[in-house]
């Protein structure tokens, strides 16, 4: 989405290797099946938290003999020693029930309704600019062209 979130479908058992990988990761925490509220009630959330080091990598340096007055007060401040930078970071699997035929039966009938209650709301607002379409003239002999309004306006 351009801000960090994202959504992807994976099967089952890429997601159980996921869960098994972090779960080997001594950087990472796994909260398995994790109850959700309304209206996901019925699905679990197993979430990975992992500590991400955010400091680029740091290449060892050789010992350098400097002179007390080149080498400053402090050899840890040269030496970049200090803390590393971390963050966390987590990733959400949402795991959603086996459906039975019943639920797939009323699944399917309840989409057959909307598309029906949707093809009605399309004829009922098809004919609301119909007030709007206006006759353009043409030349002598041909016969006059509906002209539709551009689109927001007339």
């Amino acid at each position: 989405y351009g801000d960090g979130e994202a959504e992807e479908l994976l099967s089952a058992s890429v997601a159980r290797g996921l869960l098994r990988r972090a779960g080997g990761d001594p950087c990472a925490m796994v909260a398995p099946g994790e109850p959700m509220g309304r209206p996901m009630d019925r699905c679990k959330c197993h979430t990975i938290y992992r500590t991400v080091v955010a400091d680029p990598a740091k290449v060892p340096m050789e010992p350098l003999e400097l002179p007390p007055t080149a080498a400053g007060p402090s050899d840890f401040a040269a030496s970049g020693a200090g803390p590393q930078r971390t963050y966390t970071e987590f990733r959400q699997l949402i795991e959603y029930p086996a459906i039975g035929r019943q639920e797939r039966a009323a699944f399917l009938d309840a989409r057959a309704r909307f598309h029906v209650h949707e093809a009605a709301h399309r004829a009922e607002h098809a004919a609301y600019g119909e007030g709007l379409c206006a006759h353009r003239p043409t030349k002598q002999g041909q016969e006059a062209k509906e002209v539709m309004p551009a689109e927001g306006g007339a």
